[in-house]
């Protein structure tokens, strides 16, 4: 299944590394070396630095939706490298886009975002993020309207989600969040 998805190339690679200001100590080069520090070395480190990284510098944003021609996004790899990496502009995504752009790096760098990993919808849960819960004040979920990613390590799947607004960065289990293992 992973396979069939588009892989982001050398060159892409550096050109996120030096957008997401990742420290030369994680910029691993595509290829075997990559997949593995993924598989065998220090790869919960890796996928952390580079989930931390993008959380801090690709914003969460929803403006194309809102003041393009089109109001539409592409979540396709190659328009999500163009608007996020290519265009010099700061631009980032809102969940979809971040998710998928994140999801293609990920498996361009031999994480196993894959068979048993997927990316796939999600719910919010509203409360705990000053939202409003239902009229008795309990949890309130809204519908499927985000995106994340499940990436296995070593036989332990993390959660891990890059379109989230600031208000969740200072939260260190958001960023990678361990589901089994």
């Amino acid at each position: 299944m992973s396979q069939d998805r588009l892989h982001y190339t050398p060159q892409q690679l550096h050109a996120v590394y030096d957008r997401i200001n990742l420290p030369a100590r994680y910029r691993y080069e595509l290829g075997d070396f990559s997949r593995e520090v993924v598989k065998h070395h220090d790869g919960h480190g890796f996928l952390g630095a580079l989930v931390t990284h993008t959380l801090a510098n690709i914003p969460f944003e929803n403006l194309s939706l809102h003041y393009s021609p089109t109001h539409a996004v592409s979540i396709h790899p190659d328009a999500l490298f163009q608007k996020i990496i290519r265009s010099d502009l700061g631009r980032g995504g809102y969940c979809l886009e971040n998710n998928v752009f994140l999801g293609t790096v990920l498996r361009s760098l031999g994480f196993d975002v894959g068979l048993r990993s997927m990316s796939l919808g999600a719910r919010i849960n509203r409360m705990g993020m000053g939202g409003v819960g239902n009229e008795d004040g309990m949890t309130s979920f809204g519908g499927w309207s985000h995106m994340i990613n499940l990436v296995t390590i070593r036989g332990e799947v993390f959660v891990v989600d890059v379109g989230v607004s600031e208000d969740r960065l200072d939260n260190d289990e958001w960023r990678l969040m361990r589901l089994s293992g």
